[in-house]
């Protein structure tokens, strides 16, 4: 009878173990599934939270990118030789017919339309239009960093600035060819004789030189190749070569009597 109950109590107590056994497996499978949904749920959280901040700072330097091409933009079109953009629309700076300006050609408007800042991001010129009644330029610059995008929209004034106190001593339309011939200031420095040039062409270093600085020696002596003058030609004022914005020529006297 004592190996019977011993023989019971063993039997109940292993019962007992493996009931308790079958509990903890589901529970601690359950848990183990809720710490993984957990795990992915702030995984998916810190994924979000990084994803949003890396585009809060491509969208801040993308800001920057576009304030900086805006600035970039504004002092090439200041240049003497791209100025004359200004006072055109954006559609018309690769128009032949708007402008014979010898230093803009394709290869540099493309230049001032777009451009890398600190091999990060990328700026380009959206949109310029010119009020010439206003004398205003409304100029849109965009800057890319990433997939971010940022705009800015600026208005400049534009004021013509006219050639150096005269419109010149000598004016050509298709071609000059001064060779032996001298321009000479005729009233004691009060009349600067400028030679004017519209459709002088210029190439090779020629053309390099006088774009980077027309005023300059290297940029007036290009610019005494293209109207073919001599080493012996005086040129008491300078030569300009490109768009001509003459004066209007007045009418004459007693004009309605005519």
């Amino acid at each position: 009878m004592q190996g019977y109950k011993r023989f019971l109590i063993k039997a109940l107590q292993h019962s007992h173990n493996k009931n308790h056994q079958g509990f903890v497996l589901p529970m601690m499978i359950g848990l183990g599934l809720i710490m993984t949904v957990v795990g992915l749920t702030m995984i998916g959280r810190s994924s979000d939270d990084q994803i949003r901040s890396t585009l809060e700072e491509q969208t801040a330097q993308a800001l920057a990118t576009a304030e900086t091409g805006a600035t970039r933009t504004l002092a090439s079109l200041n240049q003497p030789n791209n100025s004359e953009l200004l006072t055109l629309d954006i559609d018309d700076w690769e128009n032949p017919d708007q402008t014979n300006n010898p230093c803009l050609l394709p290869d540099k408007i493309d230049e001032i339309m777009e451009g890398e800042v600190n091999n990060q991001g990328r700026y380009q010129i959206i949109d310029y239009q010119y009020d010439e009644n206003a004398e205003e330029g409304r100029l849109r610059v965009q800057g890319k960093v990433g997939e971010a995008k940022q705009e800015i929209k600026l208005v400049v004034d534009v004021l013509e600035e006219a050639l150096d106190d005269s419109f010149g001593g000598l004016v050509g339309i298709e071609n000059v060819n001064l060779r032996h011939l001298d321009v000479r200031d005729v009233v004691d420095g009060t009349l600067l004789a400028n030679v004017l040039c519209q459709d002088c062409t210029l190439s090779g270093d020629d053309l390099e030189a006088y774009c980077n600085d027309p005023s300059s020696s290297d940029g007036q002596n290009a610019a005494r190749n293209a109207v073919r003058a001599s080493q012996n030609s005086i040129i008491d004022g300078s030569i300009f070569l490109g768009e001509l914005n003459l004066p209007e020529v007045p009418p004459p006297e007693n004009a309605n009597e005519l």
